[in-house]
């Protein structure tokens, strides 16, 4: 019994209602406090991340303006180099120009003023010489009205046309540059007279193809260089390797160069046909034949002073002149055909070479 009743000593008495109360809600609002606690801290996080991402965004962006505005420099660099680079290639471009002038003015002088001879063989040992010739000479054409080769195309076609005997006309350019005039007699096409039959015969057939046509030119072409192109032969003027009386049409466009010119004409008074059956046509510079004229009346005006002696001498050597042609301001047109006698070996002449002024 005693040993029981201090047992019931030893237990702590319950605790009162109000008290477990007070205690239920301390935690409570502990838990709250915490609750509360947590969520400001989230929210805090939130924030800072949120700002983090902030700063990102504005640091990725300042630095796409930094790139930016450090290409912006890059770029009118660029540019700057572009307008030089441009202005240094139109200057380069200028004095090329100005030398290849300088240099045809040159060439074209020694051309006019040596023998034919001399410059065959200065122009085989040194063939680059024909290409710097010909980038001169293209500038010079450039300013020119009239391109004479175009003239004496029209000219060729015409006679190719006036002929009855509808058969190869051959001809001989001495002094052909670079063969501008083949090229186009050679691009021309025409379909024989048979041909044009066979295919009235047969226009009901739509396979029938037309494989008739020809080029009515044969051109044998001559300079003092080929430079590569196939059409032309090197030689010298005085001398082309042609057989006789084989010619219909001898040409000299701008092609009397040098001091043995009457050496030429003997040449083409050679490989021409007998009769009327060859025709020489000679394009010149005006000036070369005419001190001043203010004449520019049509064909067969003969012209004065250096064209007079021109024309008689051309009377020596074998050809009369059947028309002259003085509508150009810059260039002369003339025809020839054999008089029936033999060239004189001791006729001269030597034209005006034609000399640009040098710069």
């Amino acid at each position: 019994m005693r040993k029981l009743l201090a047992l019931q000593k030893k237990e702590p008495p319950p605790p009162p209602p109000q008290k477990k109360q007070q205690q239920q809600k301390s935690d409570e609002t502990k838990n709250q406090e915490n609750k509360n606690k947590n969520q400001h801290s989230n929210e805090n996080n939130k924030k800072k991340q949120q700002k983090h991402e902030n700063d990102k965004e504005d640091d990725s962006k300042q630095l796409l303006q930094t790139l930016s505005f450090s290409s912006l420099p890059s770029a009118a660099s660029s540019k700057k180099e572009k307008t030089s680079s441009s202005k240094s290639s139109a200057l380069r471009k200028a004095f090329m120009e100005r030398l290849a002038g300088s240099r045809f003015r040159e060439l074209n002088e020694e051309l006019y003023t040596t023998h034919s001879s001399t410059a065959y063989h200065k122009f085989t040992e040194q063939p680059e010489l024909f290409q710097q010739y010909h980038d001169g000479f293209k500038q010079q054409v450039l300013s020119w009205p009239t391109n004479p080769v175009d003239v004496m195309l029209r000219s060729i076609v015409a006679y190719q046309k006036q002929q009855q005997q509808k058969k190869k006309i051959i001809v001989a350019d001495f002094g052909c540059g670079e063969a501008k005039l083949a090229e186009k007699l050679l691009s021309i096409r025409e379909v024989s007279s048979s041909a044009k039959q066979k295919k009235k015969k047969k226009q009901h057939n739509k396979n029938d193809t037309d494989s008739s046509s020809y080029c009515p030119f044969e051109v044998h072409s001559f300079d003092l260089v080929s430079g590569g192109n196939p059409l032309i032969t090197p030689c010298d003027m005085s001398s082309v390797p042609l057989e006789t009386n084989t010619v219909d049409v001898a040409v000299f466009c701008l092609a009397l160069m040098g001091t043995n010119i009457d050496d030429f004409i003997r040449e083409a008074h050679r490989v021409l046909k007998k009769g009327n059956g060859g025709i020489l046509k000679i394009a010149e510079v005006r000036s070369r034949f005419e001190s001043t004229t203010t004449d520019s009346s049509a064909d067969n005006s003969s012209g004065s002073g250096g064209l007079d002696e021109f024309l008689q001498v051309m009377k020596t050597l074998g050809f009369d002149c059947t028309r002259m042609n003085r509508s150009n301001k810059m260039f002369l047109m003339m025809d020839f055909v054999k008089n029936g006698d033999e060239p004189s070996k001791q006729a001269r002449f030597t034209a005006k070479p034609c000399i640009y002024k040098r710069r």
